[in-house]
């Protein structure tokens, strides 16, 4: 019963953004009987575990670098995900 107030009160507040906004609307997702705090102690926030300096990168201005690189076609990136 828990889970489905919060299910229920997400999609109240769902359903209201959507009456009141046209240019943005919003959905249920797996997340929807998650608290605000829930999701944030689960998903949110950096964790750094790293404690060494970061590497120094430089880079070759002279070079041309093409500003029309399409990195879809180059299987470079996936495709969208939750």
């Amino acid at each position: 019963m828990f889970r489905f107030a919060i299910f229920i009160s997400t999609h109240e507040m769902i359903e209201l953004w959507n009456k009141e906004h046209d240019e943005i609307k919003l959905g249920l997702n797996q997340f929807a009987d998650l608290t605000k705090e829930e999701f944030k102690k689960s998903y949110l926030g950096y964790k750094k575990t790293a404690t060494t300096k970061p590497k120094q990168v430089s880079f070759n201005k002279s070079v041309a670098v093409n500003t029309t690189l399409d990195w879809r076609t180059k299987n470079a990136v996936s495709s969208i995900k939750n």
